[in-house]
Formats: C-alpha cells, sequence, structure tokens
C-alpha cells in the first residue's frame, strides 16, 4: 500500500447508505413468510437446510435497486437458494426467478 493511501472501505457509501432500508425489506420478508422457506412446497424434491436469505426474485443485475423493493424479494433456505442458481430455468418455470423480460 502507498504512503498515505487509505485501504478500501468494504462497503461502498452507496450500499451504506441503503442499509437501513435493506433490514426493513428483509425483516418484512421475513416476517410475511412466516420465517420460512418459501420453497418447500414448490421444489419438494429439495431439503431445506441451512440459513434463511432473502433473495431478489429478478436479480440485481436485471433489476438495480430490486434488492430494495419488498415485492421483489422472497425468503429461501441455503438449500433452496443454491437449488434456483444451479437451475435457473426449472427456477424461472417454478416462479422462484425472473428473466429481465418477465414480469410477475
Amino acid at each position: 500500500m502507498k504512503r498515505g493511501s487509505k485501504p478500501l472501505s468494504p462497503r461502498s457509501k452507496k450500499r451504506a447508505a441503503e442499509t437501513d432500508e435493506r433490514a426493513w425489506v428483509r425483516e418484512d420478508a421475513l416476517h410475511r413468510a412466516g420465517h420460512r422457506c418459501i420453497a418447500v412446497d414448490i421444489v419438494p424434491e429439495v431439503k431445506c437446510w441451512g440459513p434463511l436469505d432473502v433473495d431478489e426474485i429478478k436479480g440485481r443485475g436485471v433489476n438495480p435497486g430490486g434488492h430494495l423493493d419488498p415485492g421483489n424479494v422472497q425468503v429461501l433456505c441455503r438449500g433452496h437458494h443454491d437449488w434456483k442458481h444451479a437451475h435457473p430455468s426449472e427456477a424461472s418455470a417454478r416462479g422462484l426467478r425472473l428473466e429481465s423480460w418477465q414480469t410477475k
């Protein structure tokens, strides 16, 4: 590191400013889902395991700011979250994932 330079911040100023709003969106989603994975009946062949994740239905790459939209988040256990990313076409067919051109 050069003399006088500061290390990079672990979070951008933009993300830091969103912290309270994201926390509210997460708590709201968890409350609406009853603190349970919503995919347990949608993908019954996958066993629920791990912590609960608040996941975006339409990803941040195609929907900037979607992580702050209560209508764009869902609660998935780590097992179903991993499954969603490993099987994108099937996750889309089951309503756990939306592509950029799709709407709810």
